[in-house]
Parts: structure tokens; C-alpha cells; sequence
């Protein structure tokens, strides 16, 4: 008899789908199964919000039937019980394609139906596991030594360490931070910058440090690089992380729904800086004391220069500056240069006023309008900018060219900015502890 849920997990060019079984008798634990299975090209990862609003994409996942007629049987037998799962390494399968699955046996007398189960191929040149990145932060600190600083800062829901570190100089950091949302901009491009910073800035780096935490909402993103095929937002305790910080934290309407009720896409949690990935952030940002923060915000994988920053409550001076800062990193990033490929977006200006941004810059509760509060510097958030080249990381389909091309771009405007940062100094007046 087939027990509990359909289980499934990416192992980057094969998809492993296991289950629990409880057999006939003693002896014979496992009864023959079938396996079924399609291909879903038409499952999208984010069409806007469509592809994390509940009742979407999952109610239309839930109500596929292994009697379509394009579902193909692809194992028929029986399956060897291994720590009580049965497994199925299923091997034909193409990287970036969505599959749906189900596994049917006979046993005691009753017909049992497990799934649907939908799943995605995603590369690891592309999505790196958790296991993965924290390994690349550990090799940069064995090969650079004491210049690379490097320490935990917490815990997630699920207790896994929220690691962080500071190459260069640890007095004068400008700070870089990713996945805030679990399924947007993270290590894989953050530790490609680097890792090109330290094979060709060194001498900059010695001025001017980055202090980098490459993911917040670690939990959840795993979900994504398991092979979830849907975008996901919140953090493993339901909370959008990038509404829970304590900056205007209230009851707000971006997108259209209200972020107080439990179940939102945009929920803000309990009460200011709930959750334990919130405080992590919070602590890597009081411990590294950033004179420039950016949050990498958007897509999957990569992001571009659309840059929101906030209008309020810090000073006029720090605003202007954010604008200087905003044109100088979007000018570097546009710069078609060797390795970057081109980019075909719009100019973006700067300032520029939308509804959902229109007071602060930014919804309440988020990250950066957080550490521009607390520290009057200049924070922004970091938005894709809809080149035709970087469409490809609103539908989850970045390649790894396209990840190297797009994060050898944010190096060199965060160049321009260090540069600019150590020629002329924006020295901010702090709030006091």
C-alpha cells in the first residue's frame, strides 16, 4: 500500500521521485508499481504573482490526471525499499523542463494513486545547493586567508546556519545581499562578483571591502533548487521576509492584498523582525556597518539596475547622493564590454516616481529601507530592468553563460561605485545605538 505524499528532488541533470510502501506481508514489503509521467512545458515559474498565488498554478497541478492521454508509463515493477522509501532515479529527462508525476500500485485489496507530483530540471551551474555555496564561502576563505572574514549570523526556521562574510577592508564595506525572497537573486551570482573582485581588484579591495551575505531565506530557496517549479516568496514560517523588517512595518496593500492575514504572498509576520532570518540580516548588517547597501531582489538567479532607493525618513543629502550612486552603477552596468554580452533595455531615470514606490521607495518592512533608516546611507533594492536578455530569468530559464555575462556586469558597476565611495567619501551621520 502506498502511504503518505509523492516526494521528488532535482539532482541537477536527474530527478529522484521516492515514496513510502507498506507491503502485503512482512516478507514482501514492496508490491509492484507503476509510474507515470509528462512533460509540463506549460507550467510557468512567475507569471507576475500568478505562479506563487495559491489556487494557481497548485490547483492546476492538483487537478492533472495520470489518464491524459500525453502521460506516458515509464516503470513498471517493483522498486528495492531503501530507509523505508521507495525511489525512482528517473534519468530521461531535460535540464529546464517541468514534468508531472504519479505512482499507482495494488495492495491489501485497494487501488492507491499517489501524486500528482510536478517538478523542474534546474542546472547547478545555475542553482547552487545550499551545501554548494556555503562550500565556495569556505574555499574563498582558506585561499585568501585573513583577508576574507567569514562567520555565521544566525539560524533559519530550520536551523541552518546564515553565514556571511567581508573580503578587504573590514572598516569600509559596502554590503551586497541576496534572497531575501527564496527563489530570486542569491549566491550564484553574488559569489561569482567575488570571486571576480578578488582574482582582479585586489588592490581596490584593500580600500574599499564587500561584506556579502548571499542568502536569507535559505529554507524555502532549498525548495527551489530541490525542483520546486513554482516561484516561492516566503520564508518556511510563511512570512515575506522583505516585509518583516522594522521600517514603517504596518499594514500596507502592494499588490493588491493586504499583508497582515496569514497566507498572503506579501504576509509581514507577527510583529517587526520576527523571524530568525530577519535577525541574522539585522546582525550582519550591525556587526559589517555598510556605508552602502544593495539588495538583490528579482528574478532567479540574476537581477539587473533597476534600482529602487527610499525618498524618507533619512536626510535629503543621503538621497541625493543615492541618485549620483543609481546613475553611476546603472551607466557601469549598461557598458557592453568583453565577456558581458550586450543589453538592449531602456534607459532608466533617475529619480523616478511609481505608484507602488511612490513615498518611501519601497514597500514597508523591507531590508534595505531598514539599514537606510538605522544607518542614513544609501540602500537600494535591486529590480530587473526587462532587457530582452535578462527576460530569461523572469521564467527561470537563465543559463549559466548568461549568470557569468550578468554578474561580470554587476562587478564592474560595483567597481565604479567603490571607486567612487573611496574618491568621494559619503560619511553618514548615525543614529545612535
Amino acid at each position: 500500500m502506498l502511504r503518505g505524499k509523492l516526494l521528488g528532488k532535482n539532482l541537477g541533470d536527474k530527478l529522484r521521485i521516492y515514496f513510502i510502501q507498506r507491503g502485503d506481508t512482512e516478507e514482501n514489503k514492496n508490491v509492484p508499481v507503476k509510474i507515470y509521467k509528462r512533460e509540463a512545458p506549460e507550467i510557468q515559474f512567475c507569471n507576475d504573482l500568478a505562479g506563487m498565488a495559491y489556487g494557481h498554478w497548485y490547483e492546476y497541478v492538483d487537478n492533472q490526471s495520470h489518464l491524459d492521454p500525453r502521460v506516458k508509463v515509464i516503470f513498471e515493477g517493483t522498486l528495492p525499499m531503501v530507509n523505508s522509501f521507495n525511489e525512482y532515479i528517473d534519468t530521461d529527462v531535460e535540464i529546464g523542463q517541468k514534468y508531472i508525476y504519479w505512482v499507482e500500485a495494488d495492495s491489501f485489496g485497494e487501488h492507491t494513486i499517489l501524486g500528482p507530483l510536478a517538478l523542474k530540471v534546474r542546472s547547478r551551474e545555475v542553482w547552487w545547493p545550499y551545501d554548494m555555496w556555503v562550500a565556495e564561502m569556505n574555499r574563498m576563505r582558506q585561499q585568501y586567508g585573513d583577508l576574507i572574514k567569514l562567520q555565521n549570523y544566525g539560524y533559519t526556521a530550520m536551523r541552518r546556519a546564515i553565514p556571511g562574510m567581508v573580503i578587504g577592508n573590514q572598516d569600509k564595506v559596502v554590503a551586497l545581499m541576496g534572497a531575501v525572497h527564496a527563489s530570486e537573486t542569491g549566491p550564484e551570482m553574488l559569489l561569482k562578483v567575488a570571486k571576480y573582485m578578488l582574482t582582479n581588484q585586489m588592490a581596490l579591495l584593500k580600500r574599499v571591502g564587500l561584506a556579502i551575505m548571499p542568502a536569507i531565506d535559505i529554507d524555502v530557496r532549498e525548495n527551489t533548487v530541490d525542483g520546486f517549479p513554482f516561484y516561492e516568496r516566503l520564508n518556511h514560517n510563511g512570512v515575506d521576509l522583505n516585509r518583516n523588517f522594522d521600517h514603517g512595518w504596518r499594514e500596507d496593500f502592494v499588490y493588491g492584498v493586504s499583508n497582515e492575514m496569514f497566507g498572503a504572498t506579501t504576509y509581514h509576520g507577527p510583529r517587526p523582525n520576527s523571524e530568525s532570518e530577519s535577525e541574522a540580516a539585522i546582525a550582519f548588517l550591525e556587526d559589517v556597518k555598510p556605508i552602502c547597501l544593495y539588495v538583490y531582489d528579482n528574478g532567479s538567479v540574476i537581477t539587473e539596475d533597476k534600482i529602487y532607493y527610499n525618498g524618507i525618513p533619512a536626510t535629503a543629502e543621503v538621497f541625493d547622493y543615492a541618485t549620483q550612486l543609481s546613475y553611476l552603477y546603472s551607466k557601469e552596468f549598461r557598458t557592453n564590454r568583453p565577456g558581458t554580452g550586450t543589453f538592449t533595455a531602456e534607459p532608466i531615470s533617475f529619480p523616478y516616481d511609481e505608484v507602488v514606490f511612490r513615498t518611501s521607495g519601497a514597500p514597508n518592512g523591507t531590508l534595505d529601507g531598514w539599514a537606510y533608516q538605522r544607518f542614513n546611507i544609501p540602500a537600494f533594492n535591486m529590480q530587473f530592468a526587462y532587457s530582452e536578455e535578462g527576460m530569461m530569468c523572469l521564467n527561470d530559464d537563465t543559463t549559466p553563460e548568461l549568470l557569468e555575462k550578468w554578474a561580470l556586469r554587476h562587478a564592474h558597476a560595483l567597481i565604479a561605485i567603490m571607486n567612487e565611495m573611496e574618491k568621494n567619501p559619503f560619511i553618514p551621520t548615525r543614529p545612535a545605538d
